[in-house]
């Protein structure tokens, strides 16, 4: 596709902080970080497909659409499936730039589409996968990430709710400076 602007917005200074705000650029340092076994929870893996949908049934896998005789709708894409350790994982990635006093929040708005993310690792996770959401946090003065109760409570009773049915939450920190961004260490998830 073509691009509307030349040129693509990476990174900010907050105070004397560098701060990632590119929210495709999580992605990819997801993909590096798991590529590199960075990533511990998500080590074993030989296969990544990006931009998935959660299949509808697994005769669809097996033998394609035909072979199934009701197509049940698909619903939301997520960011990654990982194959090669049983079972498949999907991963949907979360980019994270709001910190206050050490602590990471997500989402920093309102995001309908975030929790319906969320709900399809939930489906994911009661249909046999491994389901993870993975927050990139894009600045390296945080210290722990929650979920923002006070900006999307919807999103954060959501995830709380997938995590008790399976879900897995992680959040990873990266360094971010102008002359890269690259994913660093893992910090809690405080639920």
């Amino acid at each position: 596709p073509r691009r509307r602007l030349l040129y693509t917005w990476e990174m900010v200074r907050v105070n004397s902080i560098w701060v990632g705000i590119n929210t495709n650029r999580s992605t990819a340092l997801a993909v590096e970080a798991i590529e590199n076994g960075i990533i511990t929870q998500l080590q074993g893996y030989w296969g990544i497909q990006t931009e998935v949908r959660l299949e509808a049934d697994n005769r669809f896998r097996q033998g394609g659409l035909a072979a199934c005789p009701v197509r049940e709708a698909y619903s939301a894409r997520l960011d990654l499936r990982l194959f090669g350790n049983t079972p498949d994982c999907f991963v949907e990635i979360k980019n994270v730039t709001l910190v206050e006093d050490g602590i990471a929040y997500f989402p920093d708005g309102v995001t309908v589409r975030g929790s319906k993310h969320v709900i399809e690792l939930e489906r994911a996770v009661a249909k046999g996968y491994k389901g993870v959401i993975l927050f990139v946090v894009q600045r390296e003065d945080a210290v722990v990430l929650r979920p923002a109760d006070h900006i999307d409570s919807r999103f954060a009773q959501t995830l709380r709710q997938a995590c008790s049915n399976g879900v897995q939450a992680i959040a990873y920190k990266a360094s971010v400076s102008p002359g890269e961004i690259v994913i660093v260490r893992e910090i809690p998830v405080e639920l």
